[in-house]
């Protein structure tokens, strides 16, 4: 919003400075797992609970950094893919524990659309966006999400058609589910 309008409040890139120095800095110092990892180097989880919030804050936390780069730092998405792809797999594992029976019998997990739909919009590899389809067909298939998944698949179709804007110095522009949102005029962006 303050980019748009070119009104910023005091200090705003003293804010914007801080704020990127926490999140880079930031680090999970909650006891979610031992010491000792497994045979094949994975962590040790305490309990399937354990491990469902550690991939649950993992998830959380990529997708709050990419967020934050996008929008604030204005960061191509090329530089990002490493926080996507952790994404994904968090969110596989997710999946995959929200299936077990003897995790089923303790709770339910949903897994986060939010970090499903801002680090998928920014996937620009054909394998990593197939993974996120995969996802979306088993986990989201109706109702409320089903917007998001379209505003999705239109920034992967407008990347892949190379969307051209005459407005922009070298006529692309580089396509972003906020620039889909406004279009469609979504949640009241105008």
């Amino acid at each position: 919003w303050c980019l748009r309008k070119k009104i910023f409040p005091r200090n705003f890139p003293r804010f914007c400075c801080d704020l990127e120095e926490d999140l880079n800095n930031w680090k999970l110092d909650w006891d979610l797992y031992s010491d000792d990892r497994e045979i094949n180097g994975e962590l040790k989880f305490h309990s399937l609970f354990h491990k469902a919030l550690y991939h649950l804050v993992v998830s959380f936390y990529n997708t709050t950094l990419m967020y934050f780069f996008r929008l604030i730092k204005e960061i191509d998405p090329n530089l990002l893919q490493s926080h996507v792809e952790s994404t994904i797999t968090h969110l596989e594992q997710l999946r995959h524990l929200s299936l077990r029976s003897d995790f089923l019998n303790e709770m339910k997990l949903s897994l986060p659309f939010w970090c499903f739909f801002i680090s998928g919009s920014d996937a620009l590899s054909p394998h990593i966006r197939y993974r996120f389809d995969e996802l979306a067909r088993k986990t989201f298939v109706a109702g409320n999400k089903w917007i998001g998944k379209q505003i999705m698949l239109e920034v992967w179709r407008a990347d892949d058609n190379g969307a051209y804007d005459s407005n922009n110095e070298d006529g692309f522009t580089e396509n972003s589910w906020l620039d889909v949102l406004k279009d469609w005029e979504v949640s009241g962006f105008n």
